[in-house]
């Protein structure tokens, strides 16, 4: 299958904050040349939605179909390295899974090669600084930002 490129512009990232039912967070090591500890997620392709790349990506890296809920933040990131470009990340809140999709993961071993169940202090240690302040909000209480995404109905 033939891997879409990303679209012109500011490339636009998604990720998905995953916790268990002792509300521990899901957190992927990247394989690659700067592997490092982060949420689930990836790049939004050309024409398609910020929250189907995020179920897309859960699915290619874990192997679970899951439910994308509400924002949780946005971030802009300033390129630091030659030639790179400026990125937009949409952190959306995922499903609180229970052991059973646990024992369904599957890792795609050419994105991710391992996971941990961390709880809030042990992910704020491994994260990137501005990734990790998302793991101690309370998903469970009604927040503030509202995403809305309009698809055009098709004939």
């Amino acid at each position: 299958m033939k891997t879409p490129h990303p679209a012109p512009g500011q490339p636009i990232l998604v990720r998905v904050v995953i916790t268990d039912e002792d509300h521990h967070v899901l957190l992927v090591r990247t394989t690659g040349s700067r592997s490092r500890w982060g949420l689930p997620g990836g790049i939004v392709h050309l024409n398609e939605s910020p929250r189907t790349a995020a179920r897309r990506e859960i699915r290619e890296e874990l192997g679970l179909d899951i439910t994308v809920g509400d924002l949780l933040a946005t971030e802009w990131t300033q390129a630091h390295t030659p030639g790179r470009r400026a990125r937009i990340t949409l952190t959306f809140i995922g499903p609180r899974i229970t052991r059973e999709d646990i024992d369904r993961i599957v890792l795609q071993a050419s994105e991710v090669d391992a996971l941990e169940w961390a709880d809030p202090t042990r992910a704020t240690t491994v994260l990137h600084p501005s990734i990790a302040p998302l793991v101690g909000v309370p998903l469970d209480m009604p927040l503030n930002t509202r995403y809305h995404e309009t698809i055009p109905e098709t004939s």
